[in-house]
């Protein structure tokens, strides 16, 4: 149903918790990009970084499942986005009543995603033609070929160029262990040990001082334990800060590795990068335009916008 007073169309993002804020990140990339869509964003419970939303229901009571019913029952597409085990299908988590023959769509991200074993897994129980992973590794454990990749939207169009080889001192070499099991932290902190460089751990601080800090690397290392990176990576990658992330993925711009949890090959790819300052310099400013390019708002705007049209056409087909 058309917004009153507008011709906007009513998209409604449901999601348990948004972990890492992709939620209000597509709304504002989508409603930045076209006038088409009005994007609102129901969550069932808060994130503990508190991200932006619409709705909460949990904080707001029965007013807040009354305002998500109505809005749900109003809407003319449904993007349900699940992230980890205990919330990945937000349709029935929520217990919302969905209108008949509404258009649905679903999109995934999260780490316990990336375990084939779990039964998060098992995503034949989207009864979905329209299936999206956000992070693009999850595509390995899909052998059905429904499953497509979108990119994850992030603020970074007008982010400055910041990257420079220090003129005096070490490099620095940053991490921010979000979750050491996760990331990797420990062997990635054993390596560092053996380079001639500074380390800067990121963690127990403001985002607004996080994201300084990773302004001031030489290298960001955001994971080496998972195939694939996350928003910590993004955050350094807008200012063309050289970022390693799992496999890598070159149309971002993320650095990769050959081998996982690998002693070796961290310390092999990282003295190659502070051996070659030159090369370095190149990879940076590769990077600072392959994230915005990939990533940023206005192209991501328009990637979620024509999904959008493209699911609202079908259905009335």
């Amino acid at each position: 149903m058309r917004e009153k007073g507008t011709d906007r169309l009513q998209v409604v993002i449901l999601t348990v918790v948004d972990n890492a804020g992709v939620s209000y990140r597509i709304k504002e990339a989508v409603e930045l990009y076209s006038d088409k869509y009005k994007v609102t964003q129901i969550q069932a419970r808060r994130h503990i970084h508190n991200h932006p939303t619409d709705i909460v229901m949990m904080e707001a009571g029965v007013i807040g499942t009354y305002k998500a019913q109505s809005l749900v029952t109003n809407a003319d597409l449904l993007h349900f986005k699940g992230d980890e085990a205990d919330f990945y299908k937000p349709r029935e988590a929520m217990h919302l009543s969905l209108p008949k023959d509404i258009p649905i769509l679903h999109s995934v991200e999260g780490t316990l995603w990336r375990d084939a074993t779990h039964p998060v897994a098992q995503r034949d129980m989207y009864d979905t033609p329209y299936k999206y992973v956000i992070t693009h590794n999850l595509l390995d454990h899909d052998d059905t070929g429904e499953w497509k990749y979108i990119p994850q939207p992030f603020d970074c169009d007008n982010s400055p160029y910041r990257w420079k080889w220090p003129k005096k001192g070490k490099p620095i070499i940053a991490h921010s262990p979000t979750n050491r099991d996760l990331k990797g932290t420990d062997i990635i902190l054993k390596v560092l040990e053996d380079l001639d460089v500074e380390v800067v751990l990121i963690e127990n601080v403001p985002v607004e001082e996080s994201i300084q800090m990773k302004k001031d690397a030489t290298i960001f290392i955001d994971s080496i334990c998972i195939g694939g990176y996350g928003v910590s990576a993004q955050e350094a990658m807008q200012y063309g800060i050289p970022s390693i992330g799992g496999y890598g993925y070159k149309e971002s711009g993320v650095i990769g590795l050959d081998k996982l949890m690998d002693y070796s090959c961290l310390y092999n790819k990282l003295k190659e990068l502070l051996n070659d300052p030159q090369k370095l310099e190149e990879i940076s400013k590769d990077t600072y335009k392959r994230v915005k390019e990939h990533h940023g708002y206005k192209a991501t705007g328009e990637k979620w916008s024509k999904l959008y049209d493209k699911v609202l056409s079908n259905s009335s087909s």
